[in-house]
């Protein structure tokens, strides 16, 4: 157990680890649960696989007061060489279907499967997200998106398991989703399920044009390497293409693509892209990002916001100060 664990003077986590013990492991990396393949260990760590056992695991670890992460497909996050304190759950819940409308999917189940789904049974909406990493409760919590189009625009509603404990359905109205970002991101809510709207369609044409996207996201983006997709937000400007001012052109012009820490190196395909060229660390990642936002700010006067979401580290990433902190939902 990493240094900065639970404190557990009266056995309540031990406790917990034992009503569980067919689920839990302990301090188990989380390097290899990550796109990015950074990432120290996990103080507890369970693989879920139903709704139902989750519900149940989340809601103990509550009531014992120990923190609780859900992964998804660990794509868009960096976490901590020193790991994450608490619970991290691994959602393997994967159940997709159809509903009158179109489809619905539960939290862990990978985008891209969610999207083959909709294409094989005739529902469009979902293509243009094709290509992108990680699974559907992840991408509905950081509003994921790409070529004008955002999961939020098919979304109808969720299912979120809510701090009360209490499991309730609430409509994409109500998510106040945003620029890569919505109001999940930050609360304890925890998405269990999700519902889509979508029209009938030719699955040829709906393929067609899904291969297309995953087509051009392979020229632009590393494909294959180790990362955690785009790391910076685009730039909100009403005057911009599509309304965004590419934080990839900015990085770029500012001669971020030769920048390199250590084993971190900006990618030589995408300038706001970082790859993990073989045993890179967090650490690494911070200070690389860190360069590059100056080089983009000494040139632009523009300062980038992070896409990437922290585990384990301060909010901001500040290099050297590798702090835990409690988080809960992740791609």
């Amino acid at each position: 157990m990493f240094s900065e664990g639970m404190a557990d003077p009266d056995g309540k986590v031990e406790r917990f680890v034992g009503r569980h013990s067919r689920f839990v492991c302990r301090d188990v990396p989380l390097a290899q649960y990550t796109t990015f393949d950074i990432g120290g260990p996990a103080e507890l760590l369970v693989e879920i696989d139903s709704i139902a056992d989750l519900v149940a695991v989340v809601e103990d670890c509550r009531n014992v007061g120990i923190p609780t992460t859900i992964f998804g497909g660990g794509s868009n996050v960096l976490v901590s060489d020193k790991g994450i304190a608490g619970l991290v759950v691994i959602n393997r819940c994967r159940q997709i279907g159809q509903n009158p409308r179109g489809v619905a999917a539960e939290a862990g189940a990978r985008l891209s499967d969610l999207i083959d789904f909709a294409i094989e049974n005739g529902w469009g909406g979902l293509e243009e997200l094709a290509g992108i990493p990680g699974t559907v409760g992840g991408a509905i919590i950081g509003n994921a998106g790409a070529y004008g189009r955002s999961i939020s625009g098919n979304l109808s509603k969720v299912t979120i398991l809510n701090g009360a404990g209490l499991q309730v359905e609430q409509g994409s109205d109500e998510l106040a989703f945003g620029y890569r970002t919505s109001r999940l991101k930050s609360t304890t809510d925890i998405v269990l399920r999700a519902d889509f709207t979508l029209v009938p369609a030719a699955k040829e044409q709906l393929r067609r044009r899904a291969d297309e996207i995953v087509g051009l996201r392979a020229v632009k983006l590393p494909v294959g390497e180790k990362c955690a997709g785009s790391y910076f937000k685009n730039i909100e400007d009403p005057a911009a293409p599509q309304g965004k001012l590419s934080a990839g052109k900015l990085l770029e012009e500012a001669g971020a693509k030769s920048f390199r820490v250590g084993s971190a190196a900006v990618s030589e395909k995408h300038a706001n892209v970082i790859v993990n060229q073989g045993g890179a660390k967090a650490v690494d990642v911070l200070l690389l990002a860190q360069k590059m936002k100056s080089a983009v700010k000494a040139k632009f006067g523009i300062e980038l916001s992070e896409e990437v979401c922290f585990l384990g580290i301060p909010v901001g990433g500040e290099a050297g100060s590798d702090g835990a902190k409690k988080d809960k939902a992740v791609k």
